[in-house]
């Protein structure tokens, strides 16, 4: 008579998410009971929502690369490029990078329940890169 799974177990299977506990009957029970401790924070029905309204949504939608430019690009003065030039597309990505920084401090928005994602402080990360400009 086979075992029937734990319930969480069952739930992430139901959801189309079983690929979490592939490797559970290979873990020692201390982490076996860890992973289920974490996987119960998660709320599989927003998961559902988010692969139903971004992923799913836009699964036969294409990328327009119309007008898609290549990246600036300057050869080094060192390598024959202008030293202006250079400076001046230098200084533009260190803005950037000076905008972006503060995503690599962030810790990715967390899926639980009740987790009080801060949409305003991404918000602000957004506007401060929309306000850069086109490069």
């Amino acid at each position: 008579m086979a075992v029937s799974p734990h319930p969480l177990i069952a739930a992430f299977d139901r959801h189309g998410q079983g690929q979490v506990f592939a490797f559970f009957a290979r873990l020692a029970p201390d982490a076996q009971a860890r992973l289920l401790e974490q996987a119960a924070e998660i709320d599989l029905d927003e998961i559902a929502r988010l692969n139903r309204t971004l992923l799913a949504a836009d699964r036969d939608a294409t990328a327009s690369l119309e007008g898609l430019a290549p990246a600036p690009f300057e050869p080094l003065p060192e390598n024959g490029g202008d030293r202006a030039a250079w400076a001046t597309l230098r200084a533009q990505l260190m803005a950037f990078a000076a905008v972006l920084a503060p995503f690599k401090a962030m810790a990715p928005p967390r899926l639980a329940r009740g987790a009080g994602n801060d949409y305003l402080r991404l918000a602000k990360l957004g506007l401060g890169v929309r306000q850069l400009g086109k490069a």
